[in-house]
């Protein structure tokens, strides 16, 4: 490295952590040549950065076009890395996920990159993964036993949010998430068009790996009312903050179920866009203390 940009980056590292410092970081490590001590700079740059908040430290666009051919040994500073619109099919996708180089990631985003079953099997493997919160696969085809591979992996139990919308999970990959030992920390499930059914989401209102869900998506899946009563007598749900239960059959049985939930206590919003919501429905939700909002129906909780 160029030691004048040292005093620039001493400086950054002691201010406040922002975005803009981040990328001016990035920036100053462009001037690097290859050099013999470049690994013990980075590991000490490294623990520099541990006072960052993670979602700033973003690989940028330099670093992942040169981890998508020999490599980048930056990446072991990004904790967020997005292969969308770099990289796309399935063995191509499962061969980036399990290079070393991803072991300090917390975020990992593989949206629309065709991803599948081979992919879902080396994210389940792989070991630099161990510390990720935040794996997104949406817009892919993952199927059941992509859904399997990821709810057995002890690797991933550290997972706080987890989207697999439009998947073709089906009720088997839905049920298997809803068997998961391992994740029992998620705050965040998104299976918007996952080809979830009323006996898959019966499955997950009984699984106490649902305890910590603040945000549940179930929107545009195979549902009726007896999804919706199912949830409605769960006993794991008491966090939920935010239900999807857009374009599905449910009727206002299933919504009065629902707003008259004790296990739902701190939900305070309900997507019902597109279902059978009638004025018996709307009543129910107006006794819950919900008010329509955009589409959707929020209310307020009083705090004791």
């Amino acid at each position: 490295m160029d030691l004048s940009v040292w005093p620039e980056l001493e400086s950054l590292l002691d201010a406040s952590p922002t975005s803009a410092g981040w990328d001016t970081l990035c920036e100053l490590l462009e001037q690097w040549p290859d050099r013999a001590d470049r690994d013990i700079f980075l590991n000490t740059l490294d623990a520099r950065l541990a006072s960052w908040p993670d979602h700033l430290r973003r690989a940028p666009y330099a670093w992942v076009q040169r981890f998508l051919g020999e490599g980048e040994p930056r990446m072991h500073l990004a904790r967020v890395l997005s292969l969308s619109g770099f990289v796309k099919g399935d063995s191509a996708v499962a061969a980036l996920v399990a290079r070393d180089a991803l072991g300090g990631l917390t975020e990992l985003v593989l949206d629309n990159t065709e991803s599948g079953d081979l992919t879902a099997r080396a994210l389940s493997s792989a070991p630099g993964l161990a510390g990720l919160r935040l794996l997104s696969l949406r817009a892919n085809r993952l199927g059941a036993e992509g859904f399997q591979l990821l709810a057995a992996a002890p690797r991933l139990a550290s997972l706080e949010t987890l989207r697999l919308d439009e998947n073709p999970g089906g009720e088997l990959g839905v049920m298997a998430l809803a068997s998961s030992a391992y994740m029992r920390h998620l705050r965040v499930l998104e299976l918007f068009q996952t080809g979830a059914t009323d006996a898959s989401v019966a499955a997950l209102a009984q699984w106490p790996g649902a305890a910590q869900l603040e945000t549940l998506d179930l929107s545009e899946n195979l549902l009726t009312d007896q999804a919706a009563f199912a949830l409605a007598a769960s006993p794991y749900l008491g966090q939920l903050r935010l239900l999807s239960l857009a374009f599905a059959q449910i009727t206002d049985a299933g919504i009065a179920a629902l707003a008259g939930s004790a296990g739902l206590r701190n939900l305070v919003e309900l997507d019902l866009q597109g279902t059978k919501l009638g004025w018996p429905g709307r009543g129910s939700l107006v006794d819950a203390g919900y008010r329509p909002e955009n589409q959707r129906w929020q209310r307020s909780l009083s705090v004791s």
